[in-house]
């Protein structure tokens, strides 16, 4: 049985045969969780480093480490998830099961046609369901590196932020149930010039990816969002004959994406 997984971004006192005390909220759940000294457990920073720990000390104080080995781990293929908001909680589901299947980064998208509405103080609130879910996910599927959640875009600056992507090589895949491709068949055409090539600009976190796939809400892209997006440069790419539900679709596309592109890890 894997490891129980815990967060500490404090990765630089990571060296094996070396000790170090936990942050104090994972030693917190350490107590609760009843691990005791002698145990083995699995700390994460978040960017990609995980470290094999045994646990030397817990109580009330805190929770000290002996460190067993550190390793770096690093998805070959990184997939990004542009999430229209849902009701019932459906986007959230797809950021917590993309997370599983291991994309990279999420954007909520407040689409033409989303329901929900993020506004005012229930946007900050709103947004920070979307980080709280992508930690937990992280250390429930023990990921070292946790995904980026970006601020919430209008279609507008979607568009925009497209256009950029796409000009760095980014391939933005516009899941949509009239595509004339179906995404695999985009993935196989595009596989030999992905990953894209460094460039010289930095782009945000959760721009950072390869292959950056976009889900709309319950009643559909719209029109004008479908046309705007293709002119900045994103694919319409099918899923396949099946109407998928938006707590669903990301993660087929993320699936399939990982497969095609023959990432294993």
């Amino acid at each position: 049985m894997s490891l129980k997984s815990f967060m500490d971004p404090a990765s630089t006192h990571w060296q094996p045969g070396g000790t170090y005390q936990l942050c104090a909220s994972e030693a917190h759940h350490v107590r609760v969780m009843r691990f005791e000294p002698g145990e083995s457990i699995q700390v994460v920073d978040g960017c990609g480093r995980a470290a094999i720990v045994t646990l030397t000390r817990v109580d009330p104080a805190g929770a000290s480490v002996l460190v067993d080995e550190v390793h770096q781990a690093a998805p070959e293929v990184r997939v990004g998830l542009i999430q229209a908001l849902s009701k019932n909680d459906r986007d959230l589901q797809a950021v917590e099961t993309c997370v599983e299947i291991g994309a990279a980064s999420f954007i909520p998208w407040q689409a033409d046609r989303s329901i929900v509405r993020w506004r005012g103080e229930r946007a900050q609130k709103a947004h920070q369901k979307w980080v709280d879910t992508a930690v937990r996910a992280t250390k429930q599927s023990r990921r070292a590196d946790q995904p980026a959640v970006g601020p919430v875009v209008t279609s507008k600056q979607l568009v925009d932020a497209v256009a950029q992507a796409s000009e760095r090589g980014v391939l933005v895949a516009v899941c949509h149930e009239e595509a004339p491709q179906h995404l695999v068949d985009v993935l196989a055409t595009r596989a030999s010039s992905l990953p894209h090539q460094p460039s010289t600009s930095t782009p945000p976190p959760e721009w950072d990816v390869d292959v950056m796939l976009a889900v709309g809400p319950e009643g559909g892209i719209s029109p004008a969002e479908v046309e705007a997006l293709t002119h900045a440069g994103a694919v319409l790419v099918s899923l396949g004959s099946n109407i998928l539900r938006a707590s669903t679709a990301g993660a087929v596309g993320a699936v399939l994406t990982r497969h095609i592109l023959g990432d294993r890890t």
